[in-house]
């Protein structure tokens, strides 16, 4: 899915493209495509809630829930792993610094943006 994509938005070469997903299989595509991938903890399979029931997790629950997603998104090569949409700039600023730095996707630390972290 993500060539066709690629292909259809005529973005090349991949690296030039950032994927972001929710699922640690998601982040593993766009790995496998040669794209920046960035993980959405906050939401998604990985938590496993609807927002509401989530939100009314306990603080050390919650950050619980949030950490497996994040090593899941980790462990499925994400460059970046961020709570919500809202970590987006900065998840492509980090991406924009590593390629200043002439690094290719896969080829730094995963960055994990906090809070994701418990």
């Amino acid at each position: 899915m993500i060539w066709k994509a690629l292909v259809e938005l005529g973005a090349w070469p991949t690296d030039a493209a950032v994927v972001v997903d929710d699922a640690a299989v998601g982040v593993e595509a766009g790995r496998n495509a040669g794209c920046w991938s960035v993980g959405l903890a906050g939401s998604g399979n990985g938590v496993g809630l609807p927002l509401a029931d989530y939100l009314d997790l306990s603080p050390q629950d919650r950050a619980t829930r949030l950490a497996e997603a994040a090593e899941a998104h980790e462990a499925a090569g994400a460059d970046v792993v961020i709570e919500s949409v809202a970590q987006l700039s900065q998840a492509l600023a980090i991406i924009d610094d590593h390629v200043a730095r002439g690094l290719k996707p896969g080829q730094a630390d995963c960055v994990c943006i906090a809070p994701v972290r418990a």
